[in-house]
């Protein structure tokens, strides 16, 4: 059930209450340490190297300290970023990339083509579209110090999206002494060349992560718009910090302790809206959607029967209200490809769009299921899917499976859900997440959609032959109608497969002091840009 305070009573008693509670602030107000940002993000950094997991707070560290070649505009196109010019062959096979001058790394060295080549080859071992990138490709080498060059055996229309990816993974780039090591390898010491400096000797896992801004850092000259054009540190230090409880994380935003509030308590949002101090910004138009991603290499799961069974539990609705998203604010969602993308579609969903526990248990029983244990993870310090999480399990009782939720925190559960083996040597059978679904409007780039049988695979680790071909099928559908008429058939075959299950879209939210300028919907919160305000 969704924490709520009464706030008839206690909310301000609470915010008093918050006053020095470990935040280092001297008084209710900010205005005296106006160069640093405090911000309380929607959970803990647990893990530094975006190549090494999907987990979105790692994305959005990434985006703190390190650079793209290409950035995602607020209309959704890729736009230079790292890059300052570049030129395709008339064929369509040639394309060629110089990088912008003044870019360094932050140890002062200057960033080369050998590392945008090298880190762009790293994230294609573990990103889809960057596998079918590479696949299409007969070379991809550095030119000069500066410049680098892509041959394709094929045209590839998605050269430049891949080199934009926002969702996870996010083709961030890297030293190339760094790039040349294994993906299954966290990251060690952090050396980006982004417009903020990662302070590793002041980070306090389950407290704090400082970032300070690179002085070295030449933003674009274009303006700011999205993940595109210029990235201008405005203040001197960002602080991420941990505030485990939402509803005291709400209060210190309130009470002006911390700035910025990532992902706020869904059903404290319509309160806050009315907060004359505050804004509560839609930072991503799409939103988030959930997923209920199913261990296909363990028992239950392994068996489609029980993929089936384990969706026709499902209500969405339901799951939203747990997570406590307001109903103005929810949609129930069935297409793989994410409502409101270009390639929405409900085909094959038909059958999943009410709850049926008799046929669920017909459907697991016939999968061969004799109450052997489901492990759900369940994130604590992530409400909104900690809550769902709880719903998918009584409901998963109410089917009469054994179920077992282990509660931790989700850095935990973003290293835990590696663990392939069974549940009695440390795997698990469900957890529940979400993704933007900015990056689920093309099956290419759809990282939870994949069901290649590759080790590569996010975590859960589908694999399918037919809804692998037709998501591999989009590399060569030139036009829109085609695109369309295959976007059909794989989400008729995906509600075969169910790779996950998808439960609704949600907004992302983020709320904010007013004394923050410049703060801009990017998909995800980033702080250049932003500017506090003297009072």
């Amino acid at each position: 059930m969704s924490m709520r305070l009464d706030f008839g009573f206690s909310r301000r008693a609470l915010a008093a209450a918050t006053i020095g509670f470990g935040l280092g602030i001297a008084g209710p107000s900010l205005a005296a340490d106006e160069a640093t940002l405090k911000a309380v993000m929607f959970t803990d950094l647990a893990i530094t190297d975006p190549t090494f997991t999907a987990s979105t707070i790692t994305s959005n560290f990434g985006f703190m300290v390190y650079d793209t070649l290409f950035g995602i505009d607020s209309k959704g196109e890729p736009k230079p970023q790292m890059v300052d010019r570049y030129e395709k062959s008339a064929d369509g096979l040639t394309w060629t990339f110089t990088l912008r001058d003044g870019l360094k790394w932050h140890d002062g060295t200057p960033v080369t083509a050998d590392d945008a080549v090298a880190s762009i080859k790293r994230w294609a071992k573990v990103d889809s579209l960057g596998k079918a990138l590479m696949g299409a490709a007969t070379s991809f080498e550095p030119v000069d110090q500066k410049t680098f060059k892509l041959v394709l055996s094929k045209p590839f229309p998605l050269v430049l999206d891949a080199f934009a990816k926002t969702s996870a993974y996010t083709p961030f780039i890297y030293q190339k002494a760094f790039a040349e090591t294994a993906p299954s390898q966290a990251k060690g010491k952090v050396v980006g060349s982004g417009p903020f400096i990662f302070v590793d000797e002041e980070w306090r896992p389950g407290n704090k992560v400082v970032f300070r801004k690179n002085p070295n850092y030449v933003p674009r000259s274009d303006p700011q718009d999205g993940l595109a054009g210029a990235k201008v540190p405005k203040v001197d230090k960002v602080e991420w910090i941990t505030i485990s409880d939402p509803n005291t994380a709400i209060a210190a935003l309130q009470n002006g302790e911390i700035h910025y509030l990532d992902n706020p308590l869904m059903d404290l949002v319509p309160m806050l809206e009315k907060e004359p101090d505050l804004t509560v910004l839609r930072i991503d138009p799409l939103g988030q959607s959930g997923m209920i991603r199913p261990n296909h290499v363990q028992k239950p799961f392994n068996d489609p029967k029980a993929r089936l069974g384990l969706a026709k539990l499902v209500d969405q609705a339901v799951l939203g209200a747990a997570g406590g998203v307001p109903q103005n604010y929810f949609t129930a969602c069935y297409s793989f490809l994410g409502c409101g993308t270009p390639l929405s579609t409900e085909r094959g969903a038909e059958a999943f769009k009410k709850q049926n526990v008799a046929e669920a248990k017909e459907l697991f029983a016939s999968a061969g299921y004799k109450g052997e244990k489901i492990v759900v993870l369940q994130p604590t310090d992530v409400p909104v899917l900690s809550n769902p999480t709880e719903a998918l399990v009584q409901a998963l009782r109410s089917a009469g499976l054994n179920v077992e939720a282990q509660a931790m925190d989700w850095g935990t559960l973003t290293s835990r859900r590696t663990n392939k083996g069974p549940t009695e040597e440390g795997g698990w059978s469900l957890f529940l997440t979400t993704g933007f679904t900015s990056g689920f409007g093309s099956p290419l780039t759809h990282t939870y959609l994949q069901s290649s049988c590759e080790v590569g695979t996010a975590a859960g680790w589908p694999c399918d032959k037919e809804l692998q071909g037709l998501i591999d099928q989009f590399q060569s559908a030139g036009t829109r109608d085609d695109q369309k008429r295959l976007a059909d058939k794989l989400n008729e075959v995906a509600y075969k497969v169910l790779p996950y299950v998808p439960y609704g879209q949600m907004p992302v939210l983020a709320a904010y002091r007013n004394e923050l300028k410049g703060v801009q919907p990017s998909g995800i919160g980033v702080f250049y840009g932003i500017s506090i305000a003297k009072e």
